[in-house]
C-alpha cells in the first residue's frame, strides 16, 4: 500500500518559484515578490537561486533576466535568445 506524503514547506515554495518564473515573471521581481510575502532576503534569493540553478538569459532592453526556457520578455515582450 502506498502512502501518500505531502509535499514540505520548500517543495512548496521551489514549486511556487518554478511556475513563476517560466511563466515569465524576471528574477528579480519574483524575489521581490517573495520579500513582500513576508521571506527575508536569504530565503527570497536562495529559494530562486535554487530553482534557476545559473540558468539565466537577459533581455537586452530592460537588462532584466529570466529563467532559460522563457521566450518572450514580459515586460518589452521582445525575444529573448535562450
Amino acid at each position: 500500500m502506498l502512502e501518500y506524503v505531502p509535499p514540505t514547506f520548500e517543495e512548496q515554495i521551489a514549486s511556487y518559484v518554478e511556475q513563476e518564473l517560466k511563466s515569465g515573471t524576471p528574477i528579480s521581481i519574483l524575489v521581490n515578490k517573495l520579500k513582500s510575502q513576508g521571506f527575508d532576503e536569504n530565503q527570497s534569493t536562495s529559494g530562486v537561486a535554487n530553482v534557476v540553478n545559473g540558468n539565466i538569459v537577459s533581455c537586452h532592453q530592460c537588462k532584466m533576466d529570466f529563467i532559460k526556457g522563457v521566450e518572450k520578455c514580459s515586460l518589452y515582450e521582445q525575444r529573448l535568445s535562450n
